[in-house]
């Protein structure tokens, strides 16, 4: 269990990483929303989940 990690996984880094490119901000593990998403876009009031699959395959939910 200790190899599991909650924050900054690589598919997380990449997300990241694309958002910033195309000039969003974002803001990170926001704990006072309801379940920590991955990443909250503020001026869009959406939150994005992202979870990685034992076989390393990507899966993420985008709630507005």
């Amino acid at each position: 269990m200790r190899a599991i990690r909650s924050s900054n996984t690589k598919p997380e880094r990449a997300v990241r990483s694309i958002a910033h490119a195309i000039g969003l901000w974002f803001r990170l593990h926001r704990r006072d929303l309801s379940g920590t998403p991955d990443l909250v876009l503020p001026r869009h009031r959406t939150a994005v989940f992202l979870s990685e699959n034992a076989d390393g395959s990507l899966a993420g939910q985008v709630r507005p």
